[in-house]
């Protein structure tokens, strides 16, 4: 079975998430989950794509957290 690569604007477009599941906080997203839709294995040997996708992904990691934190602090300031 071929799996699918995906380039980072896919990534960031698609986002593997959209913001509103970032909002929901529905999406956990994992190291491996990143390294196996970038095509790697998670034996870490390489697979065939680029360490930059990795990256990439750690940052829209840090960017869904910082979306979260604001948004739970928006919700508890609203209730009082």
């Amino acid at each position: 079975m071929k799996r699918e690569k995906f380039s980072d604007s896919q990534i960031i477009r698609t986002g593997f998430y959209s913001c509103s599941e970032a909002y929901s906080g529905a999406f956990v997203f994992s190291e491996t989950d990143a390294r196996h839709r970038a095509g790697l294995s998670s034996r870490g040997d390489g697979g065939s794509a680029p360490l930059p996708a990795l990256k990439k992904a750690r940052v829209i990691r840090k960017s869904l957290r910082k979306v979260r934190a604001r948004n739970s602090s928006n919700r508890k300031s609203r209730k009082n």
